[in-house]
């Protein structure tokens, strides 16, 4: 069921954690701090995870055979400061279990009677694929997307990039500092990113966070009914389907784009700056927001390593349940800001795989939740950072509204 080479459990180099995240600055030179180094505007919203028939098939964790479990889910941009939300980025869902808790007439997730609660988190984004399948490409790439002033590419420049049928990287309307010439660059030279590469060119406005599929992109290792294991990937999409904000760009000829070279993504200038935490407001006003959550399984000659490459389409997909968003959380900061989702809080039933990169975000995210509390003033909290593996911890509490 997919390979399964001996996980990678160990630390990534303090050293290299913090190159990680220093590197992370000059890419974003208006991140506030505090805030999260990627997916630095967020939005907390609250309410349950219903598991199908056939999930506890699959996966032992409670979660998957409890009627239903408390979820906080939060909705988030890529960037790693407070860019409106009509620019171009990368959109994250990151979910967490409260297993063993309910939600009380308060609107508070508490323990169930004679109960403590456990969590475990499922961080994903709405890019199928990452940048790099090892720790120095991502480092190489962060230098390279070091945000610098744009020019528009000389003459000469766009004609060499139709004689050599090399793309330029698309300026995006109103953006003056940009790395995406670096990095597309680095991308021509580093063939396992060109994916990332080319979803990142192609990506339109989501019409709404609740509108948008999105993707764990590494492997997990599950372990099922009588022991089976499987190597999984999980995705999440959204009940009411895809839907971009607006129609693609227009296309034109080949050279008159080389020659030209016009902006894109004008509409994105003519929303309102939060637009998708007010349509997501409004929407939740009238009715719950559903997302399936499913996984897709490997084949055993499926590489669980590299979180570049897609696996095929045809590997079989199994729904295991349906996550339903009920409201906002009210307090934002102290529910949801302050909260460090972590790709290596898993419960019983569920661990990392061979992925190196998937070891690596452990220990990058729970520096960064330090570094965040210390900017902030706040305690760190031993719940908020996992073993790799599971652990009780206490319980949390999110108001309902």
């Amino acid at each position: 069921m997919g390979t399964r080479s001996k996980p990678v459990h160990q630390r990534l180099d303090p050293a290299v954690v913090k190159a990680l995240l220093d590197e992370l600055q000059p890419v974003f030179p208006d991140h506030r701090p505090g805030t999260r180094p990627l997916h630095a505007l967020g939005t907390g919203t609250i309410g349950w995870f219903r598991p199908s028939d056939v999930a506890a098939t699959y996966c032992r964790a409670r979660h998957f055979a409890d009627r239903e479990t408390p979820v906080l889910v939060r909705f988030s941009n890529g960037n790693g400061q407070d860019d409106p939300d009509g620019r171009l980025q990368p959109r994250g869902m990151a979910i967490r279990f409260h297993i063993g808790g309910t939600i009380d007439d308060g609107g508070r997730i508490v323990p169930l009677p004679a109960a403590s609660i456990e969590t475990t988190d499922l961080l994903t984004m709405s890019v199928p694929v990452f940048v790099a399948k090892d720790v120095d490409k991502v480092l190489e790439f962060e230098r390279a997307s070091k945000a610098v002033n744009m020019r528009r590419p000389s003459l000469l420049a766009r004609l060499r990039s139709l004689l050599t049928m090399c793309p330029l990287p698309p300026q995006e309307q109103g953006v003056e500092m940009s790395g995406a010439d670096a990095v597309l660059k680095l991308a021509n030279a580093y063939l396992p990113s060109q994916g990332f590469a080319v979803e990142s060119m192609m990506m339109r406005l989501p019409a709404s966070y609740a509108r948008t599929m999105y993707h764990a992109v590494h492997a997990f290792e599950m372990r099922g009914r009588h022991d089976v294991v499987r190597m999984v990937r999980f995705f999440v999409e959204p009940a009411a389907g895809v839907r971009a904000a607006e129609p693609p760009e227009a296309s034109g000829s080949l050279i008159g784009a080389a020659l030209r070279q016009p902006k894109i993504n004008a509409f994105g200038a003519q929303l309102p700056e939060r637009y998708l935490r007010t349509e997501l407001e409004g929407r939740l006003a009238h009715s719950p927001v559903s997302f399936n959550l499913r996984i897709q399984i490997a084949d055993p000659w499926d590489d669980t390593s590299d979180p570049t490459k897609a696996w095929p389409p045809n590997r079989q997909r199994v729904l295991l349940g349906t996550i339903t968003i009920d409201g906002i959380v009210a307090d934002q900061l102290n529910d949801c800001e302050q909260l460090s989702f972590n790709p290596g809080r898993l419960t019983d039933g569920l661990a990392i795989s061979d992925d190196p990169i998937l070891a690596a975000r452990v220990g990058v995210y729970e520096t960064s939740y330090a570094w965040r509390m210390e900017a902030r003033g706040a305690p760190v909290s031993a719940a908020e950072c996992p073993v790799v593996g599971h652990r009780p911890v206490p319980a949390s509490v999110s108001p309902r509204p």
